[in-house]
């Protein structure tokens, strides 16, 4: 899925259920989810550019820019590259105890580990997409309405 792009005036913003919860707005006539990290960047009636993936009808926002605030955010990256460093640890040390205990002779302890190593190393390339997603929908909201 691509990053998608809608820009208008928010409006039925609905209250959120826990502090740390997500919202639901429409703008240009299409259902957005703003996380937390964004829900408290729009009020209603407020002229805003969100960019997000779009999962049956709804766009899930990963950043937005108010134009009517003058202001730009983004979903915090913090906790992708936390679980890309520990996807990253956990593939590189299950591969190499893979290749050890294949040595040793243990060829189920060597099978269950390079599954491991194989998820550790799928976890990579899902948090290295998130990052690259957050990077692509804050870069086009940043440049959205310029000239």
């Amino acid at each position: 899925m691509q990053i998608e792009l809608k820009q208008g005036h928010a409006a039925n913003i609905t209250q959120r259920e826990k502090p740390e919860g997500t919202i639901e707005c429409h703008v240009a006539g299409g259902r957005i989810l703003l996380n937390s990290d964004l829900a408290d960047k729009v009020k209603d009636g407020d002229d805003v550019v969100v960019a997000g993936k779009l999962h049956e009808n709804l766009l899930h926002a990963i950043a937005i820019k108010n134009i009517s605030q003058g202001t730009t955010a983004q979903v915090d990256p913090t906790n992708n590259v936390l679980a890309l460093g520990f996807c990253g640890f956990i593939g590189i040390i299950s591969a190499v105890q893979s290749f050890n205990a294949n040595a040793a002779g243990n060829s189920m302890g060597s099978i269950f580990l390079a599954l491991v190593a194989a998820a550790g190393f799928a976890g990579i390339f899902i948090f290295v997409q998130r990052i690259l997603d957050i990077n692509k929908a804050s870069s086009k909201v940043k440049y959205a309405n310029e000239q």
